[in-house]
């Protein structure tokens, strides 16, 4: 079993966030039945992306998706590894990464929480369509 738990928390413009678990080593999200997490949001591609968790590190990749997985406003080529309070952005869902990690919470990157309250500001008005 993973010793990390993982939560994406996905950020609405109109009502409260919704967590999901990642709970396994790999996690596909993506419109296609065979995928973990499969978000209702425009531009997401039957397999969008994966989330991958090696040796209690935490990575997302690309698979190739039509129109992009995003983390802090950057385009991912290829594999990108992801710290708590970074911003996954598939489709038009914004995720916020939290990751705790044996009882401790991962506190090592704050600053993107600040870029986060800059681009959604109080949650009241509508997010950015893109980064």
């Amino acid at each position: 079993s993973l010793t990390m738990q993982v939560i994406l928390r996905r950020l609405f413009a109109n009502h409260e966030p919704e967590d999901l678990q990642v709970d396994k080593a790999h996690s596909l999200i993506g419109r296609g039945e065979d995928c973990h997490f499969s978000p209702v949001t425009p531009l997401l591609s039957r397999r969008h992306c994966e989330i991958v968790i090696v040796d209690n590190r935490l990575f997302v990749r690309d698979l190739g998706s039509r129109n992009g997985t995003y983390v802090n406003c950057e385009r991912v080529r290829g594999s990108r590894e992801l710290r708590t309070g970074d911003v996954l952005n598939v489709g038009l869902a914004f995720y916020v990464v939290q990751m705790v990690n044996d009882g401790e919470t991962d506190r090592t990157d704050s600053r993107h929480s600040n870029r986060l309250t800059h681009l959604f500001g109080a949650w009241t008005t509508p997010l950015p369509s893109a980064c």
